[in-house]
């Protein structure tokens, strides 16, 4: 006879990991109108980070550019304040 059942799970489901920068990117995506930097300028910024997101209202721009230390525990931002 065969077994049509899935085998039963112990422990919780396997849900994969998400780092808190992606978590935290998710977040200022969903509740603060954060987008993916799509502007050509920040180029060298999005090369040097892991998350770059861009927001603007008309009168400034914010741009926060983040390291994922937890997925790449040796990465550094490597970007001096004249670059």
């Amino acid at each position: 006879m065969i077994d049509v059942e899935p085998p039963l799970q112990s422990g919780p489901p396997a849900v994969p990991h998400e780092s808190f920068c992606t978590h935290l990117a998710k977040q200022f995506i969903a509740k603060k109108g954060f987008e993916l930097a799509q502007i050509a300028e920040v180029a060298r910024l999005r090369d040097a980070c892991d998350i770059v997101l861009t927001r603007s209202d008309g009168y400034a721009l914010s741009i926060p550019a983040m390291v994922d230390r937890q997925a790449r525990p040796d990465a550094r931002f490597g970007l001096g304040a004249d670059e």
